[in-house]
């Protein structure tokens, strides 16, 4: 199978927490078996640090991709960025970079800025308008897509609503792997005002949009995924009740006959 991968961060170029790991060890497991695995990511600032250690050599994939802020392209109100490509010859995995100077390689973090949702928001969103241009020119293209987390999770309400998209994309299934549920975006849903509440169907705003931070990604991506996942088969059942549900209980007893859990590995090598 061709495995797409869209995370917020990848070891070893950005390590923040385990969900980093998680993208180092699966997708070389896979692999392994005879998957063609690829992974979409953002290049941070943090990597200039991390890349000469590493000796990685980037390659430019696609130049000047115009990103849509809205529904659809239109001239002045695109954000422009670059899709950079490193393929590691020993694990066989190609890794594909979003190159945006403002939101990613001016920062020195990963995450907390008070803008994630609109990075994160460019991240999904600039992984689909990249795949939308590689399809016409019949290159690689992905039998299975697999998001991880509030910050990839815009990627499946566009995939699956957006009608630039979801033409594209209707037969690509598409896996929401959540690893921790309290993070929901860049807001704090479970106790917002009520006035910002969202129900997670109303058509998503423009990222820039004050209110796009209002809405829900986490919400949304359990609601659109064809499957969702979790990191134990035992945390999958106590999602399903309200000391775990982090304010999701309505919305993962509804999606609960499409959840799974699969067990975090051990390197035991």
């Amino acid at each position: 199978m061709n495995v797409l991968f869209v995370s917020a961060e990848v070891a070893p170029f950005v390590s923040v927490g385990g969900l980093s790991q998680v993208m180092y060890f699966l997708p070389q497991a896979l692999s392994r078996i005879g998957d063609d695995v690829r992974i979409f990511t953002a290049k941070y600032g943090t990597m200039d640090v991390v890349a000469p250690q590493k000796s990685i050599d980037l390659t430019t994939e696609f130049s000047q991709l115009a990103v849509p802020i809205g529904e659809s392209p239109e001239i002045g109100k695109n954000l422009i960025c670059n899709v950079l490509e490193y393929r590691d010859e020993k694990t066989k995995i190609t890794n594909y970079f979003l190159e945006n100077r403002e939101y990613y390689e001016l920062r020195a973090n990963v995450y907390g800025y008070k803008d994630d949702h609109i990075r994160f928001g460019l991240l999904s969103k600039g992984c689909l308008e990249w795949l939308y241009q590689i399809q016409l020119t019949g290159n690689w293209w992905p039998d299975i897509i697999h998001v991880h987390d509030w910050h990839t999770a815009y990627l499946i309400d566009y995939a699956r609503r957006s009608p630039r998209y979801a033409a594209i994309l209707k037969d690509i299934p598409i896996v929401l792997t959540v690893h921790n549920f309290s993070m929901q975006g860049n807001s704090d849903f479970r106790y917002g005002d009520k006035e910002d509440f969202d129900d997670g169907f109303s058509p998503l705003q423009p990222i820039i949009s004050p209110k796009f931070q209002s809405q829900n990604p986490l919400k949304r991506g359990l609601l659109f995924a064809d499957a969702t996942n979790t990191v134990s088969p035992t945390h999958a059942v106590e999602v399903l009740t309200p000391q775990y549900a982090e304010g999701l209980d309505d919305v993962l007893r509804k999606v609960k006959i499409k959840m799974t859990g699969t067990l975090n590995g051990l390197d035991t090598e």
